[in-house]
């Protein structure tokens, strides 16, 4: 076993090489020309973007867009969406290229599954136009290892009827976060003698960073409160308070769920960290 690149994963897929291939996007096209696993799990598709949001397919008629070439993704948009209109189209060769692109403006959105879009170095923001379009993940095998398929089919709907997939799926994105987080000495020494204190939304909903309901608090900034705290050890401090947004404009929170901000001044975002529309 030895990691390879993508576009050498699709090659050899393409061309029915000896192996079995895992990651592979589910399609009608290669579902009636290649041996396929059943789902694995399910990608949504969304668009990066540096400081643009978009709601619906139409919103990218008037857009320059990224596709990764030789991917699946394009392909399962086209067939959801015959009517998608592109003011600009362009494939890239890697999802880095696309990032790049994204920064140096020459392009305003980048569509990929969500796998594709971990990209913790860079900044940028996601939409979800296409909420009905999940993209499967599956296993591809070459024919000399047809027996093998129907073991592993075994095998995946055991681990989701007994729950051991999504705990698979947990613990992998749990160490996939791990591995990409770098702390300083000096920031570990503040981590160390400092507890962190958040003010967020106790009845407001802000989906979705967070809302709730009568099993308790969801949403994107309750999952990052729990990174740091099982993974960094961080000791976070949360406070919720009622009319968090006029809160917002009478308390001086070293720590804010939303930061409002002019777009058309681009002074108050430099160097900021996360999107400045929530």
């Amino acid at each position: 076993m030895s990691p390879i690149g993508g576009e050498a994963i699709s090659q050899q897929f393409k061309n029915n090489q000896y192996g079995v291939y895992a990651g592979v996007i589910r399609t009608e096209a290669r579902a009636r020309s290649h041996l396929l696993s059943m789902r694995l799990f399910d990608n949504e598709v969304v668009a990066a973007s540096l400081n643009q949001r978009v709601y619906k397919p139409e919103d990218f008629a008037t857009a320059r867009v990224l596709f990764r070439a030789n991917d699946a993704t394009l392909e399962r948009v086209r067939q959801s969406y015959p009517d998608l209109k592109f003011r600009q189209f362009r494939m890239v060769n890697s999802s880095e290229e696309a990032f790049q692109l994204l920064s140096d403006n020459q392009a305003d959105f980048y569509i990929n599954d969500a796998s594709e879009m971990e990209n913790t170095a860079r900044y940028y923001q996601l939409s979800r136009p296409f909420p009905a379009l999940r993209i499967a993940s599956v296993f591809g095998f070459s024919p000399e290892l047809a027996p093998l398929r129907d073991r592993i089919n075994q095998f995946i709907n055991e681990a989701w009827r007994s729950g051991q997939m999504q705990q698979l799926l947990t613990a992998s994105n749990r160490a996939y976060l791990l591995s990409r987080v770098t702390v300083s000495d000096a920031e570990r020494l503040w981590l160390q003698n400092n507890r962190l204190e958040i003010w967020l939304p106790k009845n407001e909903n802000f989906a979705p960073l967070i809302w709730h309901d009568r099993l308790g608090y969801h949403g994107s900034a309750v999952d990052m409160i729990n990174y740091m705290r099982d993974l960094l050890h961080i000791d976070v401090d949360v406070h919720y308070v009622d009319n968090y947004f006029q809160q917002l404009r009478n308390q001086n929170w070293p720590v804010k769920l939303v930061e409002l901000v002019n777009a058309r001044d681009p002074s108050p975002t430099q160097g900021m960290i996360g999107p400045t529309v929530s």
